[in-house]
């Protein structure tokens, strides 16, 4: 992992074309930093949570090929608490889906 120090108003370039650029903190916001993205239009940028449960989505894809990815995503949502999937109770909502 590459840890580096930057200022508000200061850039880190990854590859060319990925500027990540730290804002000034809101008022209040004692611990947290903000950071601006500037990229392609074709390379996603998404927070690690956010990522986890796309990656999960699709790699339950391929276990569950015969369900439309729109309808998988639908029943990960439904099993969501917060960031995590509730396993035991997707795999039931599966179940149902493929008696439909």
């Amino acid at each position: 992992m590459l840890v580096l120090t930057r200022n508000a108003h200061e850039s880190i370039v990854i590859n060319d074309n990925i500027f990540v650029t730290v804002l000034p903190a809101s008022e209040g916001a004692y611990y947290q930093m903000r950071l601006g993205f500037t990229a392609p239009s074709d390379i996603p940028i998404h927070r690690k949570e956010i990522w986890d449960i796309i990656q999960q989505e699709q790699e339950l894809s391929k276990q569950f090929p015969n369900i439309p990815m729109e309808a998988l995503k639908q029943l990960v949502y439904e099993c969501r608490r917060g960031y995590k999937i509730d396993y035991p109770f997707l795999l039931e909502r599966i179940k149902q889906f493929g008696t439909k």
